[in-house]
């Protein structure tokens, strides 16, 4: 996958804790050209996970997206676990990544696509 003809994302799971963080080197306005955008995505260790989820079937998991420089982050816990591909696809389909664009464009998105159970956000310039 690209990020508007950059180069690819570099993807890494690892399937004991469910973590995984997106980086580009794309140029945008407002951002170096080295600059790393992440995404982090936690969703507690796999045994634990299972035993939640057949204790409670609405069990909610987190996701945290941020940028670093401009430090904007964006936490969201979830209700179901097939959420995790449509959230990496949403994160890499933004072209916006200015930070006050970024984070109310995520927010408005996800508001509408997904029912979010608890939302933070820190905005720092």
């Amino acid at each position: 996958m690209k990020i508007d003809g950059s180069s690819p994302p570099t993807v890494s799971v690892t399937t004991s804790n469910f973590f995984i963080r997106c980086f580009s080197t794309k140029k945008e306005e407002g951002l170096s050209t080295n600059q790393i955008f992440n995404m982090s995505i936690l969703f507690g260790k796999h045994d634990e996970l299972r035993r939640r989820k057949e204790l409670n079937r609405r069990s909610s998991h987190k996701i945290k997206l941020n940028i670093s420089k401009n430090k904007a982050k964006l936490i969201m816990r979830f209700q179901a676990v097939n959420l995790l591909l449509a959230a990496i696809l949403l994160f890499l389909s933004f072209k916006a990544y200015t930070t006050v664009k970024f984070a109310d464009a995520c927010l408005q998105t996800l508001k509408g696509e997904f029912e979010i159970i608890h939302v933070h956000m820190l905005i720092h310039r």
